[in-house]
């Protein structure tokens, strides 16, 4: 019961565009084979890489002969602060915007959404860093809608920019369980990259059930792509393997859509209005304090 796979031609274009969409249809997921460029997929990554090489330089470290994994494990063991916000921080990156951004990435999303005017909200396309150190891989069974809020077929892509192999946590995924949203409650839970948390509401038995019948996304390559529906059962586990996990990540919706247009456009967002009191306090003046 393994997902199924297509592949594409040398412009990008899918061999069986029909079966593709039908497949995705019928699953809620499908996986795109060699999707994007090797040489597109690797842009992001050398330009983290850079800056991550900038940060330990700074910090005194010997960096010579390590590669984009013993930077990151570096990064984490002499300032877990900085190696935290490199989660957030590949999302800034021009290179990752030409790859969300790609032609090829968007033909498939017209085909899948059947619409070719799309809406790809900043704040949830991210560049993801996870292994052992991090501890932040690992998400208990969910639907994305509920954490975005786009449009209601909204497609989420998830690209290793470098191979996922055994071990390195992938995801479990629920074929076919796509035609309903599930009720949630709300966890408090401040963070950076966390405002709260969205809990699904649901049994046991549930869950268990969907243990039991779970596809695993198993190895996938860089620049191949799993595409899946907004509403789609899935859950991620803990990278357990020597090695990080490197995924880029993000959803499209159609941006003329009834309901989207009826909120005007408006989606679940992360801001932070204030933080020009965290980064200039010595400008900041408390309510009664003459200004000088």
């Amino acid at each position: 019961m393994a997902l199924a796979h297509f592949k594409v031609d040398e412009a990008g274009k899918p061999l069986d565009p029909q079966g593709l969409k039908e497949q995705y249809r019928k699953d809620g997921v499908v996986v795109v084979q060699n999707l994007i460029p090797a040489e597109e997929v690797a842009k992001p990554v050398a330009e983290l890489e850079a800056a991550m090489r900038a940060a330990l330089d700074k910090l005194g470290a010997d960096i010579s002969g390590k590669d984009i994994d013993a930077l990151y494990k570096t990064l984490w063991k002499l300032d877990p602060a900085k190696a935290e916000v490199c989660m957030g921080l590949g999302r800034d990156l021009p290179a990752f915007y030409g790859l969300v951004s790609s032609a090829r990435l968007r033909g498939i999303m017209s085909l899948l959404l059947g619409d070719e005017r799309h809406m790809l909200a900043h704040d949830f396309n991210l560049f993801r860093v996870d292994g052992k150190e991090t501890q932040r891989g690992a998400f208990d069974w969910h639907q994305d809608y509920p954490y975005n809020v786009i449009t209601m077929d909204a497609v989420t892509f998830w690209m290793p920019v470098r191979p996922v192999t055994q071990g390195m946590g992938g995801m479990k995924m629920v074929k076919g369980s796509h035609d309903r949203l599930r009720p949630v409650r709300v966890i408090e839970k401040e963070g950076r990259f966390n405002p709260n948390s969205l809990s699904m509401a649901v049994s046991e038995e549930e869950v268990a059930s969907w243990e039991s019948e779970a596809v695993d996304t198993g190895q996938i390559d860089a620049g191949s792509v799993i595409f899946f529906d907004c509403k789609l059962l899935h859950r991620s586990a803990a990278n357990e393997s020597e090695r990080f996990r490197w995924i880029v990540n993000g959803r499209y919706g159609r941006i003329v859509d009834d309901a989207l247009i009826e909120r005007n456009w408006y989606t679940v967002r992360t801001k932070y209005p204030l933080y020009f009191t965290q980064a200039h306090p010595e400008l900041v003046s408390t309510e009664g304090d003459a200004a000088e």
